[in-house]
């Protein structure tokens, strides 16, 4: 799921850029310019609730990552990701210097690098199959669709 789900983002974002290039407007300001109003407000409402369904999932998902790496209980990982967007937000300055911003920026992109040290690392470690047959779990298969799946 997660393969097909990247899949389709990257398809929807190259048609938005796609977009942008032809037209020097994002969708937003086409949907405004082209789109009845009660139209911009449905979808409008629908950005906001894919807004925080997405959001609501980061939330967990760190909070969830802290209670089984630090053993952090469930309400303080919440808190603990709530600060970690407030912290971002002190660093952006929309009519400032963008150099907090590029910190932050280089800081995670460190982390995302540790993180696929620390995949290939574990992938070295693999006995009695090939990196390849790993692979191929992130390939669709029946195994989603059974009941016991």
């Amino acid at each position: 799921m997660v393969l097909l789900s990247n899949i389709f983002a990257i398809f929807l974002q190259s048609l938005c850029v796609r977009l942008g290039s032809v037209t020097g407007m994002n969708l937003a300001e086409n949907c405004k310019a082209h789109l009845p109003w009660w139209l911009n407000y449905t979808l409008y409402f629908f950005a906001e609730c894919a807004i925080i369904a997405t959001d609501i999932a980061e939330v967990i998902g760190t909070a969830i990552a802290l209670k089984l790496l630090l053993n952090v209980p469930l309400v303080a990982g919440c808190a603990i990701s709530i600060v970690d967007v407030l912290i971002i937000l002190i660093f952006y300055r929309p009519t400032g210097s963008m150099r907090g911003v590029r910190i932050f920026e280089v800081f995670v992109m460190l982390l995302v690098i540790g993180v696929v040290v620390c995949f290939c690392f574990q992938l070295s470690l693999i006995t009695n199959t090939t990196a390849g047959e790993v692979f191929k779990g992130y390939l669709p298969s029946s195994a989603l669709v059974e009941s016991k799946g």
